[in-house]
């Protein structure tokens, strides 16, 4: 790969359409500062823009050289005219062009409380032949994508509205060995050596990647990417909260431009992107941009590609490209397989976490219950206190220093005694690194009164990510004492002033932002 001239090739093969604009060029620039102008009178016809036969590593969805030949014939045959713009494109003669119906020019908005959920969108893009664009074009390590979007006990969403225009499709994407390639990607292909060498097949894919783009659908795209606190997900575990249909209809308003008219939404989402993709970016006006899409569109999805091994005959040259290509992303998933087992590790040794704990009373009588918020006390990690500990350890190493009302039995000396109280402890979950409440030996119930036998119980909260582990304490006693006991993070303890309520909402992102919902 080293005797190509790879300034040539880009001079010829460049500029082509790619996840931003149709000014793309692999390692040379991601993007462009150059924009399209809306112009009052169209141009003579233009050459569509190169927007199908690049290739695309699929390890990393980078979009790589132009592998396929395109010819342009002279004549109107072969023309398309943009509706928006109504400027007019040569289509390739290899290639077939396909209006995309406005119908299908809908918003989609995808949710993502993992960074495991958004990595596997790209492994699903591999697995299911076809690549995506904007946010999702170019694969993102897990640790990256752990660390922008999801530490603090927050998750993501990417809306996408696109403007597709058309459809490209090579006439011979159904018979690979049909594709012809240009000059300079089959003078690379006859220059990989007979024998497989590893190196060699490397620095190929790293210019000509993995796969041949032979279907492609091209326009813009409005996008947005939001940070969202984990707790604004409606719980049973915490005051308030959205369904997620409800926050998929508040992000497409979003999308929209429609502010939606919810408050507790708007200040526990941040927007992390917003932008336009595809045309002149810099145009505010979505009508207006619309008109710009054709003379400087983006590629908003690989719909079919093929592997290398697909488009040529040589037998040899085939097995050596598929074991590179199968090596290559094995390495790739590899990688990313041990990112998110670190990111697993690091998220369930969590540094210790502020939590509060909280017990409901009736000491003045059952119709007058009341709620006491504790102090404020750190959960230490799973190191210390994970699930399974001895009653001793755990009273010892993950006690809130709060005691809850028991009745637990113990029989001595032929005579039965009770203890009234018990410590208040937590665990942590040694796979997620959740916390619950727990109460050890709470309660005791007699199996054999002469034979002094029985037993007593602890009772567990569930699992929590963030709200409150509540206990029901099964003790009654003389009918006064705590009825209920919980810890709560990752949301706000509160009572009112006469402590007969209780509720942990969510907290809110700060902002200086003036919000102005948008109302029906």
């Amino acid at each position: 790969m080293k005797s190509f001239n790879l300034t040539e090739v880009r001079q010829v093969l460049c500029p082509m359409v790619g996840y931003q604009n149709a000014h793309y060029c692999p390692d040379v620039n991601e993007s462009t500062s150059e924009k399209s102008k809306g112009r009052s009178t169209p141009l003579p016809p233009l050459l569509l823009p190169r927007g199908v036969g690049m290739t695309i590593d699929i390890s990393t969805g980078k979009i790589t050289l132009p592998a396929l030949e395109l010819t342009y014939t002279d004549g109107t045959e072969k023309l398309w005219t943009d509706s928006y713009s109504k400027q007019s494109f040569i289509v390739p003669n290899e290639v077939l062009l396909t209006n995309v119906s406005t119908d299908e020019n809908k918003p989609k908005v995808s949710i993502f409380k993992t960074e495991v959920d958004l990595v596997n969108v790209w492994t699903r893009n591999a697995d299911g032949g076809y690549w995506t664009g904007g946010e999702f074009g170019l694969a993102k390590t897990a640790l990256n994508v752990y660390t922008d979007f999801f530490t603090e006990n927050q998750a993501t969403s990417i809306s996408q509205n696109p403007f597709s225009l058309y459809i490209l499709t090579m006439i011979s994407a159904n018979s690979p060995s049909s594709l012809v390639l240009n000059k300079y990607a089959k003078a690379a292909i006859d220059a990989l050596p007979q024998d497989y060498d590893e190196e060699i097949y490397k620095s190929f894919m790293d210019i000509w990647g993995t796969h041949i783009a032979v279907s492609t659908k091209i326009g813009g795209m409005k996008e947005q990417q939001a940070t969202l606190k984990n707790c604004i997900w409606s719980s049973p575990y915490f005051t308030g909260g959205i369904s997620i249909d409800e926050i998929k209809k508040y992000l497409t308003e979003d999308l929209l431009s429609q502010t939606p008219c919810d408050s507790y939404y708007l200040s526990r989402r941040k927007l992390a992107i917003d932008h336009l993709v595809g045309g002149n970016i810099e145009i505010q006006d979505i009508e207006l941009w619309k008109q710009t899409i054709a003379l400087d569109p983006a590629l908003l999805k690989v719909l079919k590609y093929i592997p290398w091994y697909d488009a040529i005959s040589d037998i040899n040259i085939k097995k050596n490209l598929r074991k590179a290509m199968t090596t290559r992303i094995n390495a790739s998933n590899i990688a990313r397989m041990s990112e998110i087992d670190q990111i697993t590790a690091q998220r369930t040794s969590l540094l210790e976490r502020s939590a509060q704990y909280g017990v409901r009373t009736n000491y003045y009588g059952s119709d007058k219950p009341a709620y006491e918020i504790g102090d404020k006390i750190t959960l230490r990690d799973i190191r210390q206190c994970p699930d399974g500990l001895s009653r001793i350890d755990l009273e010892k190493y993950c006690n809130t220093g709060k005691n809850v009302t028991a009745c637990s039995l113990a029989y001595a000396n032929f005579e039965w005694t009770t203890t009234w109280d018990v410590p208040l402890c937590y665990e942590r979950n040694r796979t997620t690194g959740s916390f619950r409440a727990v109460a050890r030996r709470i309660a005791g119930e007699i199996l054999s009164e002469s034979e002094g036998k029985f037993r007593n119980y602890d009772i567990n909260g569930p699992w929590i990510e963030s709200g409150c582990s509540w206990l029901k304490i099964p003790c009654k006693g003389d009918g006064r004492g705590i009825t209920d006991a919980f810890i709560c993070a990752g949301c706000i303890p509160t009572t009112d002033r006469e402590k007969k309520f209780f509720s942990c909402p969510c907290p809110a992102y700060e902002t200086h932002e003036r919000l102005r919902p948008y109302c029906k």
